[in-house]
């Protein structure tokens, strides 16, 4: 990996995947400048692929000093100097077994512009907006994954250019510490308000670069994808205009698992605090903004190692109610959405880390688990009826699959905790979803993704995250342990090739268009919206010669009508 470092930061800088930083040209000397309110950012323009890069831009204050662990504030005064150069990615926000090589800080509210050259204010383009995943606890938007110059290229390939941008947001405890001392002082759900800042910006700023605030789809994929879900039931359904489409990958507008509480989180608040010397402050907020960064850091990844967990929780502002209460009484903004999930998403999250094993031995084991993740109000019913919907068959996705157990340190039940993960925690909330939208009137598409790919364990299945490159249009394989198309026989290159293309062009076209069905790819059938009557999905198959075809959306039908009717249970 250290080799490989001068190669990822040229395709940072260059805004091309490390795959093709041997073909980065020198940048044109004709540099892009946009005046906005905080004085003129300074891009790059990069010639081959015709695209300007503003790469780092502040979007709030530095959430530093006073303002760690702090709602964040816009930035309201102009840059030094007047300009901000903005040539390079800026920090990551500080993460927990960040996936990918950058540098945290707690200094990293910033955003990443990548437009087609040639943009004016004559002709304003749509945006499209990625905020990736992580759990809430790591990512960062310098990732190679979302390099944005794909889907960019592409737009304009389709005749229907956009204007890209990825940001970042606070995660961990920076981004979701939580209990009654902030409670009481009004400071909630950081990470998210970050979000939804950035959002602000856009809205204020993003005509300078060419852009319609008008025509604004965000996306996200599993932690991003739930945070789309959480914007669309922001402050209990207000529109308050900040997007016009919204894109759920691996996520939906039902929260995955319980939010967090206030006994909780205020019995980590505590350890913490305690940890770092604050214990005993008449103040231990104001102290803990005043603990080095590089003290603190690593306390914090202990804890969250240890198991403690920051989540979202209901606060009665942005997230004013429980996801499950608002989807069923249409408490939700109205904007065309696509929302999709694996066939397996479950798989990587039934693994035991203390352990180094997957999935439970047995009913006993299942039992565990089972309670910790309803909690003590569920009735020992549920728990038997859940047993009975999910039978030790050993059998991932489809009916058809294999029936052989895995040896250790896949457990006896593995397959069985992974089906239940997959849907309590992703399927229903997608079905939840896209009824709630269909109910209202309000286009829906959803997808099930079914491609096994080769440089996945194949044990895992069609796991969570493995579609990706796809969307993006990212036939390097960047960021795969493999690349993900170089496949034999060819055929099947091929086939993989033409998914991503597909992919990549299915989301251009819901960019601009609002539907997914405008992408110019003859023979594919078209991509039906979700019907309460008669609901479909598109499946995307990279392992058939029908790569994209339409199936009624029955999935483990009565299993997920479970999880739904026991949302509230679950998932409070």
């Amino acid at each position: 990996m250290t080799g490989k470092l001068s190669t990822i930061f040229l395709a940072a800088l260059s805004g091309l995947s490390p795959v093709f930083a041997s073909k980065v040209p020198t940048p044109s000397v004709s540099t892009p400048l946009v005046t906005i309110r905080n004085g003129t950012v300074r891009g790059t323009h990069n010639s081959q692929w015709k695209q300007d890069f503003f790469l780092g831009i502040p979007y709030a204050q530095p959430p530093v000093g006073d303002l760690r662990f702090n709602n964040p504030k816009p930035l309201n005064t102009r840059y030094p100097g007047g300009a901000f150069n903005a040539a390079s990615y800026g920090n990551r926000c500080f993460g927990v077994n960040n996936t990918y090589t950058a540098t945290d800080s707690e200094d990293c509210l910033t955003l990443n512009i990548v437009r087609p050259s040639g943009c004016s204010s004559k002709k304003p383009l749509p945006i499209f907006v990625w905020l990736y995943g992580g759990g809430f606890n790591e990512g960062g938007s310098s990732n190679p994954m979302y390099n944005l110059t794909y889907p960019v290229a592409q737009s304009v390939e389709q005749g229907k250019p956009f204007i890209g941008i990825t940001l970042n947001y606070r995660v961990t405890a920076f981004g979701f510490l939580g209990g009654t001392v902030l409670s009481n002082a009004g400071i909630t759900n950081m990470g998210l308000r970050d979000q939804r800042l950035a959002l602000h910006w856009i809205q204020e700023n993003i005509a300078a670069f060419g852009g319609d605030p008008s025509r604004v789809t965000v996306g996200g994929e599993s932690a991003g994808g739930f945070s789309m879900g959480i914007h669309s039931l922001a402050y209990n359904g207000r529109n308050d205009k900040l997007f016009s489409g919204l894109i759920m990958d691996s996520g939906s507008a039902l929260v995955s698992g319980r939010y967090s509480d206030l006994p909780s989180l205020d019995q980590i608040y505590e350890i913490l605090v305690g940890t770092v010397g604050c214990g005993a402050s008449p103040d231990t907020l104001a102290c803990l903004r005043q603990v080095p960064y590089e003290y603190l850091t690593p306390v914090i990844t202990a804890l969250q190692n240890l198991g403690s967990i920051w989540r979202p929780i209901v606060d009665g502002d942005l997230i004013a109610d429980f996801s499950s209460a608002q989807l069923k009484t249409g408490r939700f903004v109205h904007v065309p959405i696509l929302v999709g999930s694996a066939t397996d998403e479950g798989t990587i999250f039934v693994y035991n880390p203390s352990t180094a094993t997957y999935g439970v031995q047995d009913d006993a084991q299942l039992l565990q688990v089972l309670q910790l993740d309803g909690g003590p109000t569920v009735l020992n019913s549920t728990f038997t009826r859940i047993f009975e919907l999910y039978p030790d068959i050993p059998k991932l996705g489809n009916p058809g699959g294999s029936s052989v157990r895995f040896s250790y340190p896949y457990l006896y039940q593995y397959k069985r905790a992974s089906a239940i993960a997959t849907d309590a925690f992703y399927i229903s909330g997608r079905v939840l979803t896209a009824r709630a939208w269909a109910k209202a009137g309000v286009p829906a598409y959803t997808w099930r993704w079914d491609t096994l790919l080769p440089d996945h364990d194949f044990r895992l299945g069609v796991t969570h995250a493995s579609d990706l490159t796809f969307w993006y249009g990212n036939v390097g394989g960047v960021k795969q342990t493999l690349d993900a198309y170089n496949l034999q026989p060819l055929k099947r290159r091929e086939n993989y090739v033409k998914l991503a293309t597909l992919m990549n062009k299915m989301l251009v076209s819901f960019v601009s268009d609002a539907t997914p069905n405008n992408h110019g790819v003859h023979g594919i059938p078209a991509w039906p919206k979700y019907s309460t009557t008669n609901p479909k999905n598109i499946v995307f198959d990279g392992n058939s010669t029908v790569y994209a075809y339409p199936e009624p959306d029955t999935f483990r039908e009565t299993e997920n009508n479970f999880w739904i009717d026991h949302a509230s249970e679950f998932f409070h």
